[in-house]
């Protein structure tokens, strides 16, 4: 790439997915090429929400782009500068692309983080569940949680305002973790990661917590080599070796693989050194990706 020549995608397709990220940020690249790249990057956290949108509003002066990418960057810019609410719901529901009883893509999450801020709740209550998932993918938890008074409780967007609210005070009850549905995708699934996330994040009781772990079989006291390793880092408040053993714990092809009970020993350890807003935003993406 340094030379000029691009690497055939012959040579791509022998490694994993990950090593192609890198590409999004690659200068030597054309826009229309580094966009691909970019959408898969932002889904992994790799470009964040606001480096995403500069790369497209910049395909928006680049004659090489597909004419669905310029549609795309046509409704990001209505999404962000239309006037009307409306005309700014109707562009994000375009960018994401699919059915309203369906997820977008998490990278048009991404994409669209800081337009739905932009949204009164009033204007975007049908879409309240992708709205607030959009949102707390670029980390923007206070906003979504104004949105509480607009998502069904028990349902998707509910979840992720339960785990992320930043100001929220007092637990909540047992009941109110088995009122939630598990919302679209992997019910079940769902369910057993909300209880892990709040359980991790100390917002249930040490009773409902038991109650829930047995119910739902989350086996939350598991011990082994790397959950042991992840207390002792966590008691000595080593912040960098938990995030560590953190990303190792994760390292699954998607969230259907995660084991709640990981999750919960992950969230628990980030809270416990002083980093709760990255433990509720994994919790959180959870919710939104399995």
């Amino acid at each position: 790439m340094a030379t000029g020549v691009a690497v055939p995608d012959a040579l791509y397709r022998t490694v994993g997915v990950q090593a192609t990220y890198w590409r999004a940020l690659s200068p030597a690249m054309t826009i229309a090429d580094r966009l691909p790249a970019a959408d898969a990057a932002a889904a992994q956290g790799v470009l964040s929400s606001a480096a995403l949108v500069d790369l497209y509003a910049a395909a928006e002066a680049d004659d090489s782009v597909q004419s669905a990418v310029a549609a795309t960057v046509q409704d990001l810019r209505t999404a962000y500068a239309d006037r009307n609410a409306e005309g700014r719901m109707t562009a994000l529901r375009s960018i994401w692309g699919k059915a309203e009883d369906a997820w977008p893509s998490y990278a048009r999450m991404v994409l669209t983080a800081r337009a739905a801020a932009r949204i009164p709740p009033a204007n975007g209550e049908r879409d309240a569940d992708r709205m607030v998932a959009a949102m707390l993918s670029a980390g923007l938890d206070r906003t979504a949680a104004r949105w509480r008074g607009t998502v069904a409780k028990g349902g998707d967007g509910w979840a992720m305002i339960a785990l992320t609210d930043p100001d929220a005070t007092g637990r909540l009850s047992y009941g109110d973790l088995a009122a939630y549905s598990g919302g679209r995708g992997d019910s079940a699934l769902k369910q057993r990661l909300l209880f892990a996330g709040l359980a991790g994040l100390g917002r249930l009781s040490a009773g409902d917590i038991e109650r829930a772990a047995q119910a739902l079989a989350v086996p939350i006291g598991t011990e082994n080599g790397w959950t042991r390793a992840l207390d002792t880092a966590a008691r000595a408040g080593q912040p960098g070796t938990v995030a560590l053993l953190a990303a190792t714990g994760m390292q699954t092809a998607s969230w259907h693989g995660m084991p709640p009970e990981a999750l919960y020993r992950i969230v628990a350890a980030l809270r416990a050194v002083g980093l709760e807003g990255e433990a509720r935003m994994i919790a959180a993406e959870a919710i939104a990706r399995a």
